[in-house]
Order: C-alpha cells, then sequence, then structure tokens
C-alpha cells in the first residue's frame, strides 16, 4: 500500500513538472480584415508611373498595444484594405505614408498637390475575428 501511494505521489509530481515546463502559454490571435481611410478616402499606394514620375507612395499600419508588448504592422493594399492576424485587446493604430526613398518629408506631387508624409494615430478594442473601419 505504501509504494502504492509512494509510486501515485511521483507519479503527480512527474506529471506537474512536465507540464510547468512547457514554455510559455500560446496567445491566440484572431483575423483581423478592414479598410483604413483617411478623411473619408481610402488610403491608395500610388505609383509613380517610372522615370521621372515620381517616387512610389504606400502606407502601414502598426498597431501597438495599450500594455506596450509586441507591436504588428501590416500594408496598405488597393481600395484602403488591409489583413493581419492579432491578439485580442486594445492597441493604437499608427498610419504612415512611404516612399520607395524612405524619406519622411515630400513624397512628390500629384493631382492633388504636394503630397505630405501622413502619420496620424487611433485607438481600437479587437475582440474576435472582425472587419474594422479604420478612419484617419
Amino acid at each position: 500500500m505504501q509504494s502504492t501511494v509512494r509510486l501515485c505521489v511521483c507519479l503527480l509530481w512527474l506529471v506537474a513538472v512536465c507540464v510547468g515546463c512547457g514554455g510559455p502559454p500560446n496567445v491566440d490571435t484572431v483575423h483581423v480584415t478592414g479598410t483604413a481611410t483617411l478623411d473619408g478616402k481610402p488610403l491608395e499606394p500610388k505609383s509613380g508611373g517610372g522615370e521621372g514620375g515620381g517616387p512610389y507612395v504606400g502606407y502601414q499600419l502598426e498597431f501597438v498595444p495599450v500594455d506596450g508588448k509586441d507591436t504588428f504592422a501590416t500594408n496598405v493594399l488597393s481600395g484602403g484594405k488591409f489583413e493581419l492576424d492579432l491578439p485580442t485587446g486594445k492597441y493604437k493604430v499608427t498610419v504612415r505614408s512611404y516612399d520607395e526613398t524612405g524619406g519622411g518629408e515630400m513624397i512628390g506631387e500629384s493631382s492633388d498637390g504636394p503630397q505630405q508624409t501622413v502619420e496620424k494615430t487611433i485607438e481600437v478594442e479587437i475582440t474576435g475575428s472582425q472587419e474594422l473601419k479604420l478612419e484617419f
């Protein structure tokens, strides 16, 4: 009887040690899609059209949890569409424009006049797989 009790205690201890050594818990993520707009118009990547046509201009969304942990980013596609996988929680979302030169000042001329680098931030809460409409 004593050996059976000892065996059970040893097995329980071994199971506890093995389970405890599993590393950090996995963080579940959800698939988020959406549209990003600026002043009511979808953010639209633009190509300068080749030699002399100006630089390529794109947009990136950066999702930073309010608790300050990992940062997640994705590029904005045609029509302002984006998608990425995120853990649930509250985020500060920043949109940044960029050009092929990597500069942060003027990014060329368009029919709308000079295009300035965009950098605006909003807050969102991710509660599950969802479609977001981000207005900057």
